[in-house]
């Protein structure tokens, strides 16, 4: 149970740099394509304001959330085998945004009036992660049970 408070703890406190980072993704692309970026970030959102038109909107509307889910592959990576907690932590980030990537991409009228709709499939693949990484019992022994015995 530690393991996992300390889990959903960490969520909570890597959101607010998470979405810093997700920002700082779409300012990159803006930037990239000359112009000047500036950011606005809350607890929880964030929002980025490009001040011209960036060619092919596509990739400022991904940009932040790839940005994102790459440092926290980075992260993952580096601690997913050392600390188990802190690496599903970054491994949920990774997720999350990978998915607010796609959605941002190419749901992007969805995705603009979602709000905070677009946190309910990164809250169920967090607890399908803390199910994974924290169950009690083996899951190929649970597997295994699943299976028809001839």
């Amino acid at each position: 149970m530690k393991q996992i408070f300390k889990v959903m703890l960490m969520v909570l406190v890597l959101s607010t740099p998470f979405s810093y980072i997700h920002e700082l993704g779409h300012a990159i692309a803006c930037a990239a394509a000359g112009f000047k970026p500036e950011i606005a970030i809350s607890v929880l959102y964030g929002q980025t304001f490009c001040d011209g038109n960036i060619g092919d909107p596509f990739i400022f509307q991904v940009s932040g959330g790839l940005f994102a889910a790459a440092v926290a592959a980075v992260g993952t990576a580096l601690t997913l085998h050392r600390v188990k907690w802190l690496g599903v932590a970054l491994l949920s980030m990774l997720t999350g945004h990978g998915i607010n990537a796609i959605s941002e991409g190419f749901f992007n009228a969805w995705y603009q009036e979602s709000g905070y709709l677009i946190m309910i499939p990164n809250i169920i693949i967090l607890f399908i992660y803390l199910h994974i990484f924290f169950r009690k019992k083996p899951i190929n022994d649970w597997i295994s049970k699943l299976e028809v015995k001839e």
